[in-house]
């Protein structure tokens, strides 16, 4: 395997319970974790990354420095780059496996702005403010308006040699580019660092994409590797396997209509279990053992031992006579993140706030925004919950910035209203 290929294995192999201190306690109030350096390179333009389908989210520099942005970042009345270009970009410094990324960036040439980072995203389609779609058309990709890339992304195998791999903001290998321009993505979540690939390989690609005017790009479905092979690349899934954790309980969790669903041992474990209500015997300080299907961090408990007394917890069947759901509100909080909850897959599930307040992430929002949020990061999520206690828990429909930037969550149809009654 290459020495790409090793490095990103370890990667993958880092627990999930990394995401949380060392105690996993919750800690008193301080100052947040400093933000990642922020820094600025000068250099010149070699060429653009373009999504599959048709948006460009980062440039390459000669020197191989990856640079990436979101589409929207791109200033409406910026002119192309052209290979050679000298720029200026100022980013959030990232070392991804295969060397220097800068993320969130600003570009410039000269005295003109290229990408701005701090432009806010648009509000979503049919959202108040709703304006154009990000930067595709004319001189910046596909038209607005309907085209292939609009309809449905067509079909495409690419035989080409690797020149290079592009990086997530989170310092990810996420696609690859090769040298007549294409570029190629693994689509979120997937993981192609596990193909031992290398820059100078010929391998053939298929998957659906487009063809734009800064460069073909497609959505890989399989790689045909140098030895012939051909792999499948899927999204990264983790085996559960039976597995026994214990320790003493740092925090309990509870779900959106107030119910327990969750708990945080002190060593980071996440014991997810059956929403159940709240009891004195699941209380911070308690003693559990957990048996059930997990990893090294998390289990999916289906027996919940107490063990100081030896009392069993079924968590797998709902409690006799548990009432029915409490009714939602909107509500909204404004905080700082204090410690995140990730699944097995490393998604954060969870954003445990400075304040007490329990935030959960849906997936397309956690899609779009886990990439933003850190600890320490501050922000305001509105979404729909209750307040239980001292404890606000709810589920994240928007999630604001400090820096303005704001992601949603898709509003979920709503059934048609009757027709009215035309009968008097």
């Amino acid at each position: 395997m290459s020495n790409l290929g090793r490095s990103l294995l370890f990667l993958i192999m880092i627990p999930v319970g990394a995401a949380y201190s060392s105690s996993g306690e919750a800690q008193p109030p301080g100052p947040p974790p400093q933000a990642p350096a922020r820094m600025s390179v000068d250099g010149k333009f070699a060429r653009y990354l373009v999504s599959p389908k048709g948006d460009i989210d980062g440039i390459v520099l000669e020197d191989a420095t990856i640079v990436r942005f979101p589409p929207h970042a791109i200033a409406s009345d910026a002119t192309m780059l052209r290979p050679g270009d000298a720029v200026r970009v100022e980013g959030d410094a990232v070392n991804g496996p295969t060397g220097r990324a800068l993320v969130r960036a600003s570009v410039t040439k000269g005295n003109v702005v290229i990408v701005r980072a701090d432009i806010p995203p648009p509000p979503p389609p049919g959202g108040p403010g709703a304006g154009p779609r990000p930067h595709r058309g004319g001189k910046h990709g596909p038209k607005e308006g309907k085209g292939p890339h609009e309809d449905s992304l067509r079909s495409m195998t690419v035989t080409g040699k690797i020149q290079g791999f592009s990086t997530d903001p989170r310092g990810t290998v996420d696609g690859i580019f090769f040298v007549d321009g294409t570029s190629a993505r693994a689509g979120k979540k997937a993981r192609i660092e596990t193909l031992g690939l290398k820059a100078g390989d010929t391998i053939t690609v298929t998957g659906k994409g487009g063809n734009y005017p800064q460069g073909s790009s497609l959505e890989i479905e399989t790689v045909k590797l140098p030895s012939g092979e051909v792999r499948t690349v899927e999204r990264l899934r983790v085996e559960l396997t039976p597995v026994s954790h214990e320790g003493e309980v740092a925090r309990v969790l509870l779900n959106p209509h107030g119910d327990v669903d969750g708990l945080l041992l002190k060593n980071g474990t996440f014991i997810r279990i059956r929403p159940t209500a709240s009891s004195p015997q699941l209380a911070t300080g308690s003693r559990v053992r957990a048996e059930g299907d997990g990893t090294a961090s998390f289990v999916r408990a289906d027996k919940l031992t107490l063990t100081a007394t030896g009392a069993v917890l079924n968590p797998s069947t709902p409690p006799p006579g548990h009432p029915a759901p409490r009714a939602l509100k909107m509500l909204e909080d404004s905080s700082i993140v204090l410690q995140l909850v990730n699944n097995p897959e490393g998604e954060i599930e969870i954003l445990v706030l400075q304040d007490g307040s329990l935030v959960t992430l849906p997936p397309k929002l956690r899609d779009e925004a886990e990439d933003a949020i850190k600890v320490g990061t501050k922000l305001t999520v509105s979404g729909e919950g209750g307040t239980y206690g001292a404890v606000k828990a709810f589920r994240a429909d928007r999630v604001q910035l400090a820096s303005g930037q704001v992601f949603y969550e898709p509003k979920r149809p709503q059934a048609p209203p009757p027709p009215p009654n035309e009968a008097r």
